[in-house]
């Protein structure tokens, strides 16, 4: 189980979401759909995921129905939404998402650094 808080970023550009504990698809999609809705009010389609503090729990093929079939197929979340994913060193767990989200239309990029996610939020064009 995990808990996420979010944040909107002090620019007003993002929400922050830091995720901690072990995650998994139900906990995502109830993070994501209260996070979706903070960036709505403020018509807002970017986000830093910070998940340094998170391990993803799912198998290969739960990853993919997560993405293909519960993000991809939500009314409630913003589709095509730019997401900066901070993971620690050496956490591979995440690494599917990435490739998953990006396939299915989503600019998603992970990073070891925030000050470089915060920038790939922020550059020109986002």
């Amino acid at each position: 189980m995990s808990t996420c808080t979010l944040t909107v970023s002090e620019d007003k550009k993002y929400i922050l979401m830091k995720v901690v504990g072990d995650v998994n698809s139900v906990d995502m999609i109830q993070h994501n759909l209260e996070a979706h809705k903070l960036a709505r009010s403020l018509n807002l389609k970017s986000f830093l995921l910070d998940m340094t503090e998170a391990t993803n729990v799912n198998k290969v093929f739960e990853n993919y129905d997560f993405v293909y079939n519960t993000v991809s197929k939500s009314r409630e979340l913003i589709p095509h939404v730019r997401v900066a994913m901070v993971i620690r060193h050496g956490d591979h767990s995440h690494d599917f998402i990435e490739t998953l989200a990006n396939n299915a239309g989503n600019h998603l990029e992970t990073f070891h650094d925030i000050q470089e996610a915060v920038r790939f939020l922020t550059q020109q064009g986002s």
